[in-house]
């Protein structure tokens, strides 16, 4: 929530990609709900939860609401600028390495499918970090992409 104050230029290199995603997703607090700014409403999908995931709040909640078990999920940094093409390089090595959850060197961005999942994910420990969250309740392969042209601001 505090980022939204200066999230365009995130959100601008998201909708100006090579490959249109289909949906900006963000989940916060429930008790959060009405800190989204009016304008931001327009162009995000907010999602509730009501239970702490800690590091993994940005993935755990999505994971958890996502039925359809081969959506790809991509979890993004709202203080980074993509690079026009990001979106269709991490989708291009998914599908490549279709078991496998994509991942850049940092474990910040990375793209997952729900299927890759075990159930257990909403067990989370407190402390954990979002990729030990992740590595706990995934058994697939992690798979590192490349891309140097995304910038944090």
């Amino acid at each position: 929530i505090n980022d939204l104050e200066n999230i365009k230029p995130f959100l601008n290199s998201l909708l100006d990609q090579t490959v249109k995603v289909d949906e900006i997703a963000v989940s916060i607090p429930y008790n959060d709900r009405n800190k989204i700014p009016p304008h931001l409403k327009n162009i995000l999908s907010v999602y509730t939860f009501n239970k702490d995931y800690g590091d993994s709040t940005k993935l755990t909640p999505i994971l958890l609401r996502e039925k359809n078990g081969k959506t790809k999920i991509i979890i993004v940094e709202p203080n980074i600028m993509y690079g026009k093409d990001f979106i269709e390089q991490i989708v291009e090595k998914s599908n490549k390495n279709p078991s496998s959850i994509i991942h850049d060197k940092d474990y910040k961005e990375f793209l997952i499918k729900p299927e890759l999942i075990n159930s257990g994910i909403e067990n989370y420990s407190n402390g954990t970090s979002c990729i030990q969250h992740l590595k706990k309740n995934c058994d697939k392969d992690f798979v590192l992409i490349e891309y140097g042209d995304n910038f944090t601001f």
